[in-house]
């Protein structure tokens, strides 16, 4: 069975071996995997090879299609006249994410069932090593889509004591959007709340210089807030 691996680095597997494909075989594949329809063989063309004319490029894409057929033994895509898709067996472990991240938008507000399964699944980009422009919607809408869920999730874990695993859920989230704040915020409230004070300290400082370097702005009063409420709090427990 053939099957597509899809988060992360781009591989395809035969029976769990690799197949062998040149770089602009994978970005057509990946390009057909990462869309529900079928696209449009001008489509693809004009995005496999936007520097070529569209003549030519439609000729290329024959070729490619050619060479992918021939590498694996017509299993892999669905050829029509006008549009390719993927053929209907192919496994492709951004499907399975996709529901993955249905689970976890679905995950009750109450936080009174455990995590859904596999949801570090999320932790993974979409196709990062594949520049082609029809993947490009796709990898921002899984980017905007998981983050949101995991951030959600964090604050659900955070509201309802359960802190560790706000943190881990937290932190899953700041690798998804390093340059938000909220998933940080969840994260060092919740080191806060299970007493490790200068982790929570640590984790703002690490933060606080990661947005000075990359993007020249300071993060918003909040979290200064937060910690210095919470050691006013304590200092006041200290002297009772």
């Amino acid at each position: 069975m053939l099957k597509l691996v899809m988060l992360s680095d781009f591989i395809c597997l035969d029976g769990g071996f690799p197949v062998p494909l040149g770089p602009s075989q994978k970005r057509l594949v990946a390009a057909v995997a990462a869309h529900e329809e079928p696209l449009s063989r001008d489509r693809l063309a004009s995005d496999l090879f936007p520097e070529t004319p569209q003549w030519r490029a439609r000729a290329r894409l024959r070729q490619l299609v050619f060479r992918l057929h021939e590498a694996t033994g017509k299993r892999l895509l669905d050829v029509q006249h006008a549009s390719i898709a993927l053929a209907s067996d192919v496994e492709v472990d951004y499907h399975a994410a996709l529901g993955v991240l249905r689970d976890v938008q679905r995950w009750p507000r109450t936080a009174t069932r455990p995590l859904p399964d596999d949801w570090q699944v999320l932790r993974r980009p979409l196709l990062s090593d594949i520049d082609v422009a029809c993947v490009e919607p796709m990898r921002n809408e899984w980017d905007v889509q998981r983050g949101q869920a995991l951030e959600a999730m964090a604050e659900t874990l955070l509201r309802h004591g359960t802190y560790l695993a706000a943190v881990e859920v937290g932190d899953v989230a700041a690798e998804v959007h390093e340059f938000r704040e909220a998933p940080r915020r969840i994260a060092i409230e919740a080191c806060l709340r299970v007493g490790e004070i200068a982790e929570a300290h640590m984790r703002f400082r690490r933060y606080e210089r990661l947005l000075g370097r990359e993007v020249g702005v300071s993060p918003s009063p909040v979290i200064p807030a937060m910690l210095r409420a919470w050691q006013s709090t304590t200092s006041r427990a200290g002297t009772r």
